[in-house]
């Protein structure tokens, strides 16, 4: 649980800095007579992740990780075993990815224009998703 915190808020941290660092402009360079990019505002920090898609993860990410952490402490509080916890977690995790991936060319998820492995995976991520909320139901009964 720890190490998913630690790495969590470093890719958070990450993304911050590479929506800041990202974005730069063309500037007219006269003594090479073409254009170039402007010098980002971190030099020493890369500008491996576009602008928009940094803001993308960034708007994605921390609530994910939040949701993932918020199961992961709540099955450990109500002595629920790793393994479900752990496929519960992926299978969140799964529809997150393919909504972002998805988003990424334009559109929702549309599961005829989904190919078969992910179709199988999402069915599954689906069916896990159930098995919690059955779960949680049966721990507010008691």
């Amino acid at each position: 649980l720890s190490l998913w915190l630690y790495v969590s808020l470093a890719l958070t941290l990450f993304l911050l800095a590479q929506c800041l660092n990202g974005g730069r402009g063309m500037v007219y360079d006269a003594i090479r007579g073409t254009d170039v990019p402007r010098p980002p505002p971190v030099p020493w920090l890369p500008g491996c992740v576009e602008q928009n898609e940094a803001g993308q993860l960034l708007y994605w990410f921390p609530p994910a990780c939040a949701a993932v952490l918020a199961v992961s402490a709540g099955c450990a509080a109500l002595s629920i075993g790793t393994q479900d916890a752990q496929a519960w977690c992926d299978a969140y995790l799964f529809i997150q990815l393919l909504r972002l991936r998805l988003h990424q060319e334009g559109h929702g998820i549309d599961p005829d224009k989904l190919n078969g492995l992910d179709k199988r995976i999402l069915r599954e991520a689906f069916r896990q998703a159930r098995k919690l909320q059955v779960r949680l139901a049966q721990v507010v009964r008691e």
